[in-house]
């Protein structure tokens, strides 16, 4: 179902779309203000747009009936989004805090089957939740092995470069 547009996106996108509620603003409530990378920039900061990316990039002109279509054969049950750890993914300009995701067989299954789309994802599925970027050096603070979290997951996204935005209900 089409409901609206949002801001626009570098390239089309599959995601689960997670709420946190409260729950999340208090993980970037632990974010220091001065450690984010351009927080005046939408795409970085801190996310304000909880979820997990199932396949990016799919290629422009990919119909959402596709999306549906595929997601409807491999969906048979909610997703449990299974969190291990907070880590940092490091890029040459900033640090990306991140939620480790465990990639479980059924998550696998679901990002191998939307795999067979029209796209150009050339690395390897590693699922997380990214909560900020952070200037270069300043995210290893950031880092708990410990931390755990599980959270389940009703809804799937897709989004167009566009900005057009399509929801799959579980």
């Amino acid at each position: 179902m089409f409901l609206e547009k949002k801001r626009e996106y570098e390239a089309n996108c599959v995601l689960i779309e997670l709420d946190f509620g409260d729950f999340w603003n208090n993980l970037l409530s632990q974010i220091d203000e001065k450690d984010l990378y351009k927080p005046e920039v939408e795409r970085y900061g801190k996310e304000t747009d909880p979820h997990v990316t199932l396949l990016y990039p799919v290629n422009p002109g990919t119909s959402f009936d596709s999306v549906k279509s595929t997601l409807d054969r491999v969906i048979d049950k909610k997703i449990d989004i299974v969190v291990n750890g907070i880590d940092i993914f490091e890029n040459p300009e900033f640090d990306v805090i991140k939620l480790n995701v465990i990639a479980d067989k059924y998550l696998q299954q679901i990002h191998d089957e939307l795999s067979n789309l029209p796209n150009s994802e050339v690395r390897v599925y590693k699922p997380h939740i990214t909560l900020a970027f952070t200037k270069k050096g300043t995210g290893a603070k950031y880092k708990n092995n410990n931390y755990k979290h599980m959270i389940s997951c009703n809804r799937i996204k897709y989004t167009t470069s566009d900005g057009d935005e399509y929801y799959y209900s579980i």
